[in-house]
């Protein structure tokens, strides 16, 4: 068979030939070395060799989000709320950083890029900025996750305040770090207990903000709410006044701030950091007789923000108590 026929049939099977070079005129030569990738064969290489041509390799994608980073923005948008939060409280860059523990490179993009961070870095400076992490990166969490870490923000129910192991008082009170707030029209229970002032002394020499809001005894409210629990109208004023003799030692000293408040109270609300003892108010009951909600904030949760608020808000607008009689 002729070398050319036969250089033929073996480009048609299997593409190029492994043969020497042929002396008939047929583009059998040339062909091998368009298979070789050089057109003529670079020096060094034996003519009629081919080389193993590796296809080329797509180059892989980087991820859009590396590093400690969680979600994206595609748009870029710099979140500005962060930004504010940060130049009202004066945080900088590397504060935030340190306290998230991460790169400041990644604060910088959470900044000018819109990236939204993990949730342990979510939560940690959200509690930097004093500012709900809702807020500072409200597309970070879908409905389903804030509804299921509303869920577990609940910790126990009790039926009523006497059914709240004395323990779990002091523990909650005993653990905070931050700050001790409690919403209360008398909260006499907690004034009159010794070992329970003499913590809440200990942690305000350690550091620890306590405030304390107490009904203004003079109050038509306070009056109302009395009506309301079937106890004589002038009962819950003359409980506040006794909790505020409790109360004066402590005040006086620096130690704790108390304030008197005139507002409707739906809820009576014990907070330490992140936990907080919610007592419901029942029409026709006493405070005592009333459900509590034992909650624990959990990131992306709902249930404690709104309780913190509502404390901050009965804070600013009531009076400052230094002692005086009421």
């Amino acid at each position: 068979m002729p070398a050319c026929e036969l250089g033929r049939q073996l480009r048609e099977r299997r593409g190029f030939c492994r043969g020497r070079r042929h002396s008939c005129n047929c583009l059998h030569a040339d062909d091998r070395r368009r298979h070789a990738g050089t057109f003529p064969p670079p020096s060094g290489t034996p003519d009629g060799t081919l080389r193993h041509i590796k296809r080329p390799v797509p180059a892989l994608k980087r991820p859009v989000a590396s590093g400690t980073l969680g979600y994206v923005n595609a748009t870029a948008t710099p979140n500005e709320r962060l930004r504010t939060a940060m130049q009202r409280t004066g945080a900088t860059i590397d504060d935030l950083a340190l306290c998230c523990g991460v790169d400041p490179k990644s604060v910088e993009r959470w900044l000018t890029l819109g990236r939204v961070p993990h949730r342990a870095n979510r939560w940690e400076a959200a509690r930097r900025l004093g500012h709900d992490e809702d807020y500072l990166w409200p597309h970070a969490p879908g409905r389903e996750h804030r509804d299921g870490a509303t869920q577990s923000e609940l910790v126990r129910i009790y039926p009523d305040r006497g059914s709240v192991p004395r323990g779990t008082w002091h523990q909650l009170l005993g653990g905070a770090r931050e700050e001790i707030s409690i919403l209360v029209h008398a909260g006499l229970f907690i004034a009159e207990d010794p070992v329970t002032r003499r913590l809440l002394a200990d942690q305000a020499r350690a550091g620890v903000q306590v405030r304390m809001m107490l009904g203004d005894p003079s109050s038509a409210l306070v009056a109302k709410r009395a009506e309301e629990e079937g106890i004589g109208a002038e009962t819950v004023a003359a409980k506040i006044r006794n909790a505020l003799s409790f109360l004066r030692p402590l005040v006086q000293d620096g130690l704790i701030e108390v304030r008197l408040h005139d507002t409707t109270l739906y809820n009576s609300i014990y907070s330490a950091d992140d936990q907080v003892l919610v007592n419901v108010h029942v029409y026709g009951n006493t405070a005592a007789c009333a459900p509590v909600l034992h909650l624990r904030k959990v990131s992306g949760g709902t249930l404690v923000a709104v309780y913190a608020d509502c404390a901050g808000r009965v804070w600013e607008q009531s009076k400052p108590w230094n002692g005086e009689d009421a």
